[in-house]
């Protein structure tokens, strides 16, 4: 099972990019970095089954209604020259984080896709069927092969 864990997806259904999500976003030109919000992904409720794919992102489609709040557990991508601060695994500490060089992403456009074995104790126990990264199946799959090949020389 090959992991793919706690990246920024392009949401809307005809984005396949980042660039395609950063055009959509509903951010100002000049932009230093974007946020992705958390959102939190399993198994089906009460299963161990899973599709099969080999891709752990692939088999996660049920997702907590419980979206976090930026930068509770959410991700981000930048443009390193821009931005003032430290760059840290959630967030941009400094200057910048107020700054209105940064934009949160709407859900509906990217989101942080993150996923555990054992889920986080979440306040809502509801959870939906969202199965956006089956659009990026076959990329996907094609990519860590190529990947996995180049490895081995």
């Amino acid at each position: 099972m090959v992991d793919v864990d706690e990246l920024i997806v392009p949401r809307h259904p005809d984005d396949k990019t980042w660039t395609d999500m950063i055009k959509r976003a509903p951010c100002p030109a000049d932009v230093t970095y974007y946020g992705g919000r958390h959102l939190l992904y399993r198994l089906p409720p009460n299963s161990s089954e899973s599709n099969d794919t080999g891709l752990t992102i692939l088999d996660r489609l049920h997702r907590n209604e419980l979206i976090y709040v930026y930068p509770i557990r959410g991700k981000y991508m930048g443009d390193p020259g821009k931005i003032v601060g430290d760059m840290v695994t959630h967030s941009v500490s400094g200057p910048i984080i107020h700054s209105d060089k940064m934009c949160i992403m709407p859900v509906t456009v990217g989101g942080n896709h993150h996923y555990r074995r054992t889920p986080l104790k979440m306040k809502s126990n509801t959870w939906i069927l969202d199965n956006i990264t089956l659009k990026y199946s076959d990329l996907l799959k094609r990519r860590i092969a190529e990947v996995e090949q180049n490895l081995r020389y």
